[in-house]
């Protein structure tokens, strides 16, 4: 059984191959000077280093998944809250992590405040499984949601009504303004 070997040394790591009669085996060793010892990291037919260090070229030039959700309202420039943080005015787009439903609220002068959930779905391509091939892919992939809202406009209120609505209030919780509603200073 004869052996062929050769080394190289890269920044103190030393590379050996060594050929037995039917296969070539790469060795990865790590000399440390200062406690007099070599430590081999692995062993690996020659065959496999060029699969492994494809397979490192694929994930390390790996793309990356961009998310973001677009939000836009009839009127624009209302101003939008997920999850209870402020995030800006319509229309805009806010990159976001995580699928779920988002908590959103749109606050707007003259218009009705709208407060509803609404669920960030995942395409099939980021469900687990495929989500490790496709963040592995290159180049960059891209989810862009889109919600749309519509504010109706609040109704004017009448000064005298609410000055009457506030003084039944009152006289329901403050026994001493329980006469005839009127206002006593």
């Amino acid at each position: 059984m004869g052996w062929d070997s050769g080394a190289l040394v890269c920044h103190g790591t030393l590379v050996h191959q060594y050929r037995t009669r039917h296969q070539w085996y790469v060795i990865l060793a790590r000399t440390f000077p200062a406690a007099n010892a070599r430590i081999t990291m692995f062993v690996m037919p020659a065959r496999n280093v060029l699969l492994t260090l494809a397979l490192f070229a694929v994930v390390l030039a790996g793309g990356c998944v961009q998310r973001t959700i677009t939000v836009t309202s009839d009127p624009p420039e209302a101003l939008v809250y997920l999850n209870d943080v402020e995030v800006g005015r319509t229309p805009l787009r806010v990159p976001f992590t995580f699928y779920g439903v988002y908590d959103v609220r749109l606050e707007r002068e003259g218009y009705e405040t709208l407060q509803t959930a609404t669920e960030a779905e995942a395409p099939w391509w980021e469900t687990p499984g495929p989500d490790l091939v496709a963040e592995a892919l290159p180049g960059d992939q891209h989810v862009n949601l889109h919600w749309h809202y519509d504010l109706s406009p609040s109704e004017p209120i009448d000064p005298d009504e609410l000055l009457d609505h506030a003084r039944q209030l009152r006289s329901t919780f403050d026994p001493r303004h329980r006469d005839a509603g009127e206002e006593t200073e």
